[in-house]
Formats: C-alpha cells, sequence, structure tokens
C-alpha cells in the first residue's frame, strides 16, 4: 500500500499522453502537458502524417502517369505498323 501512495503521489514519475505522445512527470505536467500542448501536438503529428502521405500518393499518381504515356506510345507505335 506504501509504494502505490508513493506512486500516486511522486512528482517525478514520468507519464506518456497516449494522443500526444508527450513524456511529462507530475510536477511539470502544468507547464509541458496542457490541453492546448497536447491539441496543438496532436494537430502537428496529424499535419506531419499528411504531409508523407500527400508525398506517397503524389509519387504513385506520377508514376502511374509515367506508365500510361509508355502504354499510350507503345499502343501508337502498334497502330502505326502495316498489317501482315
Amino acid at each position: 500500500m506504501e509504494i502505490e501512495r508513493d506512486e500516486s503521489e511522486c512528482e517525478v514519475i514520468e507519464f506518456t499522453c497516449e494522443y500526444c505522445k508527450i513524456v511529462y512527470t507530475r510536477c511539470d505536467a502544468s507547464e509541458r502537458h496542457t490541453d492546448m500542448i497536447c491539441l496543438r501536438e496532436q494537430f502537428r503529428q496529424h499535419q506531419h502524417q499528411s504531409q508523407a502521405e500527400i508525398k506517397q500518393v503524389k509519387e504513385e499518381l506520377e508514376k502511374l502517369r509515367d506508365d500510361h504515356h509508355i502504354l499510350t506510345v507503345m499502343l501508337n507505335e502498334s497502330r502505326e505498323q502495316p498489317c501482315k
């Protein structure tokens, strides 16, 4: 029981927010992990993830465009060849 009480009141035990993943201690929570800080960090993480996903989609689109161009050229070339 003494250990549980110490853990629940200890100022230097570290916590990790499940939403923003910020690590903080009870004694600095009011400075390092307020609701606004948590929301800002969540937004920053989502923004970073979205930018990475957008970059990946753009790369995939560019590859599809290249493939489409190659196939179009091949099709046009096959149409230009006389039938045997």
